[in-house]
């Protein structure tokens, strides 16, 4: 098989670690351990200061940002005028970094880990594949021009296929499912036969994962089980101190406990030792979960998982684990982990069947899926 040169594009690579970083970094790993050369061009504001980066004509239309969607006028009557002039210099110094990357590489394909990031291939004859995964994916030009232009657009669920396919209908023979993945080795080494009396939820808190219902559904499960068990919240955001009041208000803040952001060792370890992970996203503001990294990685961890139907959750959690009908209901949350933490030999039967479905998401597969992407586009 012939070696590679790619050149990865993102605005999501750890740290954080969230599930598109995570798809991001074992992309590139996998990639590596396949033999080929891989150069990952980072545009992710939360570990670079891109501020630093600008330079004076990034302020200044280009090529890439001639178009009535970055017209002056129009940027400054949008609700988030500051937002839209923002995205404006983005785009222009993502337009210039990568044209001047691809001069200097010299790569066989791009790969765009969002469409969101257009103006990396804007006018570039080298061939690319997008990424997909959920809450970038509406319909407006820069996102258009990326699922258009692609050889090939790789989708993390079908969830996200359908909302590609709302934006590009006749894009259909043109998609790939190949679902997120997770170094299933390094989950192994983390699995614990003995289990603590812990429920855990790890996320970003942010309104849309719905911590708050689960929170509430924490402080209606009976007072002998809620002092049986602890609840580890581990993640920060914007909603951490409105999570840490409601916890007090509802006299459960002895029984939960809010870690904040931890290191991967100390995050796998948390989850290994724990009896289950709870998870109820619900859709906000046009988002939704795209697929689930944290589902596999608990189940990859010998964990049972509590999720909704919201997004590409249903494809995650599979059978093993529970789905709630309505998110927004504390009650039915709570209904379910009792019932997943009180009928033991549905409980063993999950792990059962975890330890089945778990072999699919191994990152060396998921990797080896997209190379046939790349290898179907060269071959055109």
């Amino acid at each position: 098989m012939k070696k590679l040169r790619i050149l990865v594009v993102t605005m999501d690579y750890p740290p954080p670690m969230g599930g598109i970083q995570t798809f991001t970094y074992n992309l590139e790993k996998g990639l590596k351990k396949l033999g080929h050369e891989v150069k990952v061009l980072n545009f992710d504001g939360r570990n670079i200061n891109l501020l630093k980066k600008l330079k004076p004509h990034d302020l200044f239309y280009t090529p890439a940002t001639i178009h009535s969607h970055f017209s002056v006028m129009k940027m400054l009557r949008s609700p988030q005028p500051i937002m839209r002039l923002r995205n404006f210099f983005y785009n222009n110094l993502v337009y210039r970094e990568s044209k001047l990357a691809i001069y200097e590489f010299k790569p066989d394909i791009v790969h765009l880990t969002k469409p969101d990031l257009y103006s990396s291939i804007y006018g570039s004859d080298i061939p690319f594949i997008v990424s997909c995964h959920s809450e970038e994916l509406i319909d407006v030009y820069p996102v258009r021009y990326s699922l258009q232009k692609a050889l090939l657009i790789h989708c993390v669920s079908n969830f996200a296929k359908d909302k590609v396919l709302k934006i590009v209908p006749e894009r259909a023979k043109d998609i790939n499912v190949v679902y997120n993945a997770i170094d299933l080795e390094y989950w192994k080494k983390h699995r614990k036969n003995h289990k603590n009396n812990w429920i855990i939820t790890i996320c970003r808190l942010i309104k849309r994962k719905n911590v708050d219902s689960v929170i509430k559904a924490f402080s209606l499960l009976p007072v002998h089980f809620r002092d049986r068990y602890e609840y580890l919240i581990i993640g920060d955001g914007p909603e951490r101190q409105h999570l840490e009041s409601l916890a007090k208000e509802l006299n459960v803040q002895h029984n939960i406990s809010f870690l904040g952001q931890v290191n991967d060792k100390k995050k796998a370890k948390l989850l290994a030792s724990s009896k289950l992970f709870v998870m109820c996203p619900t859709p906000y503001n046009n988002e939704n979960e795209g697929f689930g990294i944290t589902y596999i990685e608990s189940q990859a961890a010998g964990v049972p998982v509590l999720g909704s139907h919201n997004g590409g959750v249903p494809e995650a959690v599979g059978n093993g684990g529970l789905l709630v009908k309505n998110e927004l209901n504390p009650q039915e949350i709570a209904t379910s982990i009792k019932r997943l933490l009180s009928d033991q030999l549905f409980y063993d039967n999950l792990v059962k069947i975890i330890k089945k479905r778990i072999g699919r998401f191994h990152s060396l597969e998921q990797v080896n899926s997209i190379v046939s992407m790349y290898q179907k586009i060269l071959q055109k």
